[in-house]
C-alpha cells in the first residue's frame, strides 16, 4: 500500500471516529443526558450558548443545562436537535487538532409553552487525546436577522398594530357618532 494510501485510509479513520463522537452527542442530547453529552467533551470545554453565555468545563456546561431545563425557573422544557450536517469534512491538524462547521436544525419548547425551529450555525474544535477525540470549543449561534423569535415578535407587532388601529377607529366612530348628536 502507498505512503498516499496509507495517509487516506487513516484520515478515513479520523472522519469516521469524530462522526461516532458527533452522533453520540447529539443522542445524549436528545436524550437530555448531559453525562453523555459531557463524556464527549474535554473536561476544560469551553461552550458559547445560543443565549450569548459561555460555560467552562464540565460543571459550567452542568450548570447552564440545569439553570435553562431544571433549576427553579427553567426556560426551557425540551429541545432536540432534527438534523446535523457539516459544511465539509473536519479539517484535521497536525498533533490531534480538528475544526468543524455546520448547521442543526433544532426545535424548541420553552417553559412558557412556546415552541418553534431554528436553524443554528454551529462550530467545534477537537483535540485527540488517549486515541479519542474530544470537543474543546462548542460554539452555537443564529441569524439575528432572520430567526424565529424575531418572526415571531414582528407577528405580534403586527397583531398589536391592527388592534391598535380597529380600537382607534371604533372610539373614533364613537366619539364622532356622540358629537354628532349633540
Amino acid at each position: 500500500m502507498s505512503d498516499a494510501n496509507t495517509t487516506q485510509t487513516a484520515e478515513e479513520a479520523e472522519h469516521q471516529a469524530l462522526r461516532a463522537m458527533r452522533d453520540a452527542f447529539v443522542a445524549a442530547y436528545n436524550r437530555g443526558d448531559i453525562n453523555g453529552m459531557l463524556a464527549v467533551c474535554d473536561e476544560n470545554v469551553a461552550f458559547t450558548a445560543m443565549d450569548g453565555r459561555v460555560c467552562h468545563g464540565h460543571a459550567g456546561v452542568r450548570n447552564y443545562h440545569e439553570q435553562m431545563l431544571s433549576g427553579p425557573r427553567p426556560r426551557v422544557k425540551s429541545t432536540a436537535i432534527d438534523a446535523v450536517e457539516a459544511d465539509q469534512l473536519t479539517t484535521l491538524y497536525a498533533g490531534g487538532f480538528g475544526v468543524a462547521t455546520g448547521w442543526a436544525d433544532t426545535s424548541y419548547k420553552l417553559a412558557d409553552g412556546l415552541t418553534f425551529t431554528c436553524r443554528v450555525r454551529w462550530s467545534n474544535s477537537m483535540v485527540k487525546r488517549d486515541g479519542n477525540w474530544k470537543m474543546v470549543s462548542v460554539h452555537t449561534s443564529t441569524n439575528i436577522f432572520d430567526n424565529p423569535i424575531l418572526n415571531l415578535s414582528k407577528k405580534a407587532a403586527g397583531y398589536t398594530a391592527a388592534a391598535t388601529a380597529a380600537v382607534g377607529l371604533a372610539v373614533g366612530g364613537a366619539l364622532g357618532w356622540f358629537f354628532r348628536r349633540r
